[in-house]
């Protein structure tokens, strides 16, 4: 499966849940700019969220290396 395809299911699947949190909590809410500006800010956080756990995971992981034989 390539790169841009496994991103898109990555982030259409958190998508969802966060969506889902959205509704649960601010749907009934009746402020409508407040409410815009959170579904634009949860586009933003998703689009940014897998990328950015990628590159903080693959800092701190040790590269394999052979250790030395005493």
């Amino acid at each position: 499966m390539g790169a841009i395809t496994q991103y898109a299911l990555q982030v259409a699947l958190l998508l969802c849940v966060v969506y889902l949190l959205y509704k649960w909590t601010l749907a009934s809410c009746t402020f409508s700019r407040f409410n815009r500006v959170v579904l634009l800010c949860m586009y933003v956080i998703v689009l940014i969220a897998i990328p950015a756990y990628t590159l903080y995971s693959s800092a701190y992981t040790e590269p394999d290396a052979e250790s030395p034989e005493l």
